[in-house]
């Protein structure tokens, strides 16, 4: 009884020690990470900029506010089978983009 006594209070102690470390360094825990939402990508400061949907690269893509790294794929195997875009509404025929997140995305692409 006494071993299963201590075993619990070990336990207990550990669960808050991991929850204050998280709770206390989180901001450490997540400088370099993609979960901080006030790191934001030099596109999403700069609203001027704008990106080329025919000649941009998955990195440059996912720049845009709203695409991440599954719809820059999608973008870029899109162009690989059907060619470049000749609007930029052309861009709501790629998988994962919509009417909605197309009109979300439209001041930061251009189709040259």
């Amino acid at each position: 009884m006494k071993k299963r006594a201590v075993l619990l209070a070990v336990l207990l102690f550990s669960v808050a020690c991991g929850c204050w470390y998280t709770y206390r360094f989180k901001d450490i825990m997540y400088m370099n990470s993609d979960y901080r939402q006030d790191s934001e990508p030099e596109l999403k400061e700069n609203k001027d900029i704008k990106v080329n949907i025919n000649t941009a690269d998955e990195e440059e893509l996912s720049l845009i506010p709203g695409i991440g790294g599954a719809i820059s794929e999608n973008i870029t195997k899109y162009r690989q089978e059907h060619g470049t875009f000749g609007e930029k509404e052309a861009l709501m025929n790629v998988e994962g983009i919509g009417e909605e997140k197309y009109k979300s995305i439209e001041k930061y692409i251009e189709v040259d």
